[in-house]
């Protein structure tokens, strides 16, 4: 869901949960798209906080939107196909 929701430009708060989870999460971290959220004791309280701190500022929230959006622009398919057509690959 990672990748539909950056095509989309959409904000996230990523909570990782298992450990195949932790490179495309801190990736997208990173790449100031989403906040990241550790798990544990306070998981609840810190990801309220900072619910409210990007509520409160919404610019932070539209900055998130468009680096995700850069991220992935969904034209994944459009490009395989003319990857496709170019070996003569065409659909019948």
């Amino acid at each position: 869901t990672s990748w539909e929701r950056c095509a989309l430009g959409l904000p996230a708060f990523i909570v990782i949960l298992a450990e195949n989870q932790r490179s495309s999460g801190n990736a997208i971290f990173a790449a100031g798209a989403s906040e990241l959220v550790e798990t544990g004791e306070s998981l609840r309280s810190t990801l309220k906080l900072k619910l409210e701190k990007s509520i409160a500022n919404t610019n932070t929230l539209k900055a998130m939107s468009k680096k995700a959006a850069v991220i992935c622009d969904g034209a994944g398919v459009a490009r395989v196909r003319q990857i496709l057509s170019s070996f003569g690959i065409t659909r019948e």
